[in-house]
């Protein structure tokens, strides 16, 4: 495959076109209205979920005028419609999004996590929609919710332009900044109910590459604690969504000093299972069942 350059649209008040009429298309349809893009569906069936207001539906056949004015286009019909888009849309110079089809596209639609104005996306060039939706998983386990999010940009944003007016050398901002979030997260941070404990808020002193380092165990902690309140606190359970033992996750918990009400018997179960005490978290979090076109 070759190598994709990783990119944002601004699609606000552009012309999109999506090709397909189908239970995929509308699932796109609605990642794309998100956008504010100016939507045109054309399928000779349109679900009744797609005709929404604001969009233009056009129900006959793909023909290569409709792409008249399009900035960008996505296809979910048939491979042979979708070979026939892209060809037009490859002579127009436009863009096309496959989904499930990578041989029929120019462009990947990533696996994306959102929180306010930040954006994560993840695209394996189509070659492993699993795998996108793992690291998906594994990541949006452990960024911080909305709120926090929220006063990170705001908090960086504005550090930006005073770091500009002043002339603070590039090299220099990122271990400042690591130290204001860290401040930050320490002293007003909650996830799934747990606060953070007291000592997180001194992170800030520490040297760049040990503030980073608290901060990746917080952000593993956080996967956890979660993992733990999903399961209500049965370890079992937890072990199980996470793939992994209980003697395993027992092992995790007693290293982040996390304390769960399912006691564990380790007795047999220790015996010939790997050791995970010192394998990052995140490697044990199993794919759900969600559809990624990446």
């Amino acid at each position: 495959m070759e190598p994709l350059l990783p990119v944002f649209l601004k699609l606000y008040g552009r012309k999109a076109l999506l090709v397909g009429g189908g239970r995929v298309a509308a699932t796109k349809l609605e990642s794309l209205l998100r956008t504010g893009a100016s939507m045109t569906v054309v399928a000779p069936e349109v679900r009744e979920d797609i005709c929404l207001p604001g969009v233009e539906i056009r129900r006959r056949p793909f023909r290569p005028d409709d792409l008249d004015n399009v900035w960008f286009v996505v296809t979910a019909a048939t491979p042979d419609v979708n070979r026939q888009v892209e060809a037009a849309a490859d002579a127009r110079r436009i863009f096309v999004n496959a989904a499930d089809d990578p041989l029929a596209a120019t462009a990947f639609l990533g696996a994306v996590i959102r929180r306010a104005d930040i954006a994560v996306a993840i695209s394996t060039s189509g070659r492993a929609p699993a795998l996108a939706a793992l690291l998906r998983e594994a990541i949006d386990a452990v960024l911080p919710d909305e709120e926090v999010a929220g006063s990170w940009l705001a908090a960086a944003e504005a550090l930006r332009a005073k770091w500009q007016a002043s002339a603070v050398p590039i090299s220099e901002r990122r271990p400042l900044l690591l130290r204001v979030l860290n401040e930050l997260h320490g002293g007003h941070h909650q996830t799934h109910g747990h606060a953070e404990r007291p000592e997180a808020a001194g992170v800030e002193s520490l040297p760049y590459e040990e503030a980073k380092r608290c901060a990746i165990e917080r952000f593993q902690r956080r996967y956890v604690e979660h993992l733990i309140d999903e399961t209500e606190g049965n370890i079992s359970a937890a072990a199980r969504k996470a793939n992994m033992t209980r003697a395993a996750l027992h092992r995790i918990l007693k290293r982040l000093e996390i304390e769960a009400e399912d006691e564990v018997e380790t007795c047999g179960e220790a015996e010939g299972e790997r050791d995970a005490s010192s394998v990052p978290v995140d490697a044990y979090i199993q794919v759900r069942n969600r559809h990624y076109t990446t």
